[in-house]
């Protein structure tokens, strides 16, 4: 399935370093240690056998035996930490996974919904396939507010000192745009398009912000790139997943920027 930046499992990144890419992002694009946490801590009773959907480098270390899925070849060679003992990453489509039903204790993912924004659904469904009675699915969510904001809004609040960072400030575009469609999917070029209307210097944005011009650089992924992003609300996300699921948690992210964005749904079979 195409990814996003936490994942970076996407055809977005043709043009770009990715190992540079990746050193520039931080929280809420990548998960924090307390996030990683709330995914062990949410396996934990049977997680032996992980499937990781995307090759997320921080969820690489969970579990006692852990399978990565990812669409792109490129991803696993240059994201992917590498294969050892118990370890290992596979090229596969999330929608169509190569394993037989029931064959993982859990499957887990960083915003692998949001990434599988066309597809969502049929992700959630191979996911609980292949998950053994009792296992747990786990994600990392990136989730709109019920209450959106305006894009002018955003601006205004960033003039006014708003202490968050760039990679949140990205994320709180992408929010509005995707507020504005139904399944709440938008297209990543129109996240760059939206920023660059709303901050067309960005060296004044770096001075103001003191956020490091290379950071702000990393929007510019986006150009030319054909894949969109999801950002349902959470209540969209529950109610979806639970037409899979009859036991569906919530644990709150904290310690960053759009924490309260950012939650992890758990699923239990």
């Amino acid at each position: 399935m195409q990814g996003q930046d936490s994942s970076l499992t996407s055809c977005g990144w043709r043009h770009f370093d990715f190992a540079g890419l990746l050193s520039r992002l931080c929280p809420p694009l990548r998960p924090s240690p307390g996030d990683v946490e709330n995914l062990r801590r949410a396996i934990s009773a049977g997680g032996k056998r992980i499937l990781l959907l995307g090759v997320t480098p921080e969820l690489s270390i969970l579990g006692a035996d852990l399978t990565a899925v990812d669409n792109d070849q490129r991803m696993i060679d240059h994201i992917w930490p590498g294969d050892r003992a118990g370890r290992r990453a596979l090229l596969a489509d999330w929608t169509d996974l190569p394993f037989p039903s029931e064959s993982f204790d859990a499957v887990i993912g960083d915003a692998s919904p949001n990434a599988a924004a066309e597809q969502v659904d049929e992700v959630i469904a191979e996911a609980r396939r292949v998950l053994a009675p009792g296992g747990t699915a786990a994600f990392r969510l990136f989730c709109s507010p019920e209450q959106g904001e305006t894009l002018e809004f955003i601006r205004d609040d960033v003039a006014a000192g708003w202490l968050g960072n760039f990679h949140a400030l990205k994320w709180r575009i992408a929010m509005v745009l995707a507020g504005k469609e139904p399944r709440g999917i938008v297209p990543v070029g129109e996240i760059l398009a939206a920023f660059n209307r709303l901050f067309p210097d960005r060296g004044a944005l770096a001075a103001f912000t003191n956020w490091p011009p290379e950071d702000i650089a990393t929007i510019d992924a986006y150009v030319g790139a054909e894949h969109s992003l999801g950002f349902p609300r959470l209540s969209a996300m529950r109610e979806l997943i639970g037409r899979h699921f009859s036991a569906v948690s919530v644990i709150e992210a904290e310690n960053y920027p759009l924490a309260e964005r950012c939650p992890t749904v758990v699923c239990r079979r």
